[in-house]
């Protein structure tokens, strides 16, 4: 007889990466998509940019008061197929409404274009994408069975990821020159990009099934977490703070959208803006590189090396001009700067919640990433109010770009973000948990094979009488 070979919780399988990615590869290119949204309101729909700026504010403050809440509800959630699960249908919405969102037609009274455009921008960031962010974690640590494989995920996964990214980033800007001076353009592009990666993102809902029950707490013993024990816990995880902090500034530089501005008014054609993202391409090989070096050193210390990257980047911004070559380097860059805190980012969510239940908290690591969302939908909202305040002051007007006008974008694409990545190198250099790992895992591990041990012991003895 042959004995059947154990099978490896290590491994991942290629096909496993794929599905638990196409998850990913459809909400990223949904926001990339949303990068897309002030542009179209200033010179299509041509809506105020100080009126803009307050409603992105409001509408993106309604969705981080809606984070702390979509934690909350995953950490709460019981399904027969899961906890995390069940909320990946939330892509649906998402989609329709973002095409919903950039369908907005453009004859309609001012007022109504404002009602319009923003519900469906307050749909599809304060409600289903709130809830696909609070999921993640939640959903990948019940999908899969070890820490080295979460990191394979976390690391090859984010190479489909800005793969998929890296083609979207160029097609969408040259379809964008065409289509989005066309009557309903804008509406056209949502739709044939979104539907379908609303059929890929859909794919890990379909394939990956929730297998490990990891609460070992007293929540899975049937107590209920209240929302005030969230608030200790989460306001005793330091670390967790400091995360939020550096997410809240990174949310606030990427929200500016000022890209489009700078390659439309600066470089003077707005389709350039994708064939320069070609030049990723050549960050994409040390995509490969990042598993290995999180293994000589700590993801933490690369993710600082990370920013450091990102902060060079905008100084080669503010001397680039219409320079494309240094541009393309720019974007080099800035694709390598931003590969640690995308591929390892999770983990360090996940020391967080480890450090929780070190704490004797509950591990909450849904609500903690709905914190960290959050802090970057309120980074979001300042970055889309000050763009649309910058464009204010220097009385922007799509018809006649002024000198004053041209300053205010270059500042916004280079000084800007430069001086907040400073601030989030700075916060990131004071980070020391990945340090103490070791000695809280081992703590952490102790304590659940004595409460494993005591669950045995009672159920002995319940067994006996």
């Amino acid at each position: 007889m042959f004995k059947k070979k154990a099978k490896n919780p290590d491994k991942m399988g290629l096909l496993n990466l794929f599905k638990w990615q196409s998850s990913q590869v459809s909400t990223a290119c949904n926001v990339l998509i949303l990068g897309f949204f002030t542009i179209f309101c200033t010179d299509t729909l041509l809506l105020d940019p100080l009126i803009m700026g307050i409603l992105m504010v409001v509408s993106q403050v309604v969705s981080a008061v809606a984070g702390i809440f979509g934690g909350y509800i995953v950490d709460h959630t019981n399904t027969k197929i899961g906890r995390g699960r069940p909320f990946e249908l939330a892509q649906i919405g998402m989609w329709v409404c973002t095409w919903l969102m950039f369908s907005c037609p453009e004859n309609w009274q001012m007022g109504v274009k404002y009602v319009w455009a923003f519900s469906m921008y307050i749909l599809v960031t304060a409600v289903f994408t709130t809830l696909l962010n609070s999921n993640d974690v939640v959903y990948m640590i019940r999908a899969f069975p070890s820490e080295k494989v979460l990191i394979k995920l976390n690391s090859f996964g984010s190479i489909i990821t800005s793969a998929v990214a890296f083609i979207f980033n160029i097609l969408f800007p040259i379809l964008m020159a065409t289509y989005s001076h066309q009557a309903g353009g804008w509406g056209k592009l949502a739709a044939i990009f979104g539907i379908p990666l609303l059929a890929i993102g859909l794919i890990r809902f379909f394939t990956v099934k929730e297998v490990n029950n990891v609460d070992v707490s007293a929540q899975a013993e049937g107590d209920k977490l209240n929302f005030k024990e969230c608030v200790t816990a989460i306001s005793h995880n330091k670390y967790m703070l400091r995360l939020s902090i550096i997410a809240l500034i990174a949310g606030f530089v990427s929200n500016l959208g000022v890209g489009v501005y700078y390659f439309r008014y600066i470089v003077g054609n707005e389709g350039l803006m994708g064939v320069t993202s070609a030049a990723t391409i050549l960050a994409l090989p040390v995509m490969f590189f990042v598993p290995l070096l999180s293994k000589k050193f700590s993801i933490a210390r690369l993710t600082l090396v990370g920013y450091g990257l990102m902060a060079v980047n905008y100084v080669i911004y503010f001397f680039a001009g219409a320079n494309i070559p240094l541009l393309m380097l720019a974007i080099i860059l800035s694709g390598i700067g931003s590969l640690p805190a995308s591929y390892l980012g999770p983990m360090l969510q996940l020391d967080c919640a480890t450090y929780n239940e070190y704490q004797g908290y509950e591990r909450m690591e849904g609500t903690l990433g709905s914190i960290k969302g959050v802090a970057s939908r309120i980074g979001n909202a300042l970055g889309g109010g000050a763009m649309g305040v910058a464009l204010s002051l220097v009385a922007y007007d799509p018809n006649n770009i002024t000198p004053a006008a041209l300053t205010a974008i270059r500042m916004m694409a280079s000084i800007v973000p430069l001086v907040l990545y400073i601030v989030i190198i700075i916060l990131m250099a004071g980070y020391d948990l990945d340090k103490r790992m070791p000695e809280i895992n081992k703590a952490v591990e102790a304590r659940r094979a004595e409460a494993a041990a005591k669950t045995a012991a009672k159920a002995e003895d319940e067994a006996q009488t």
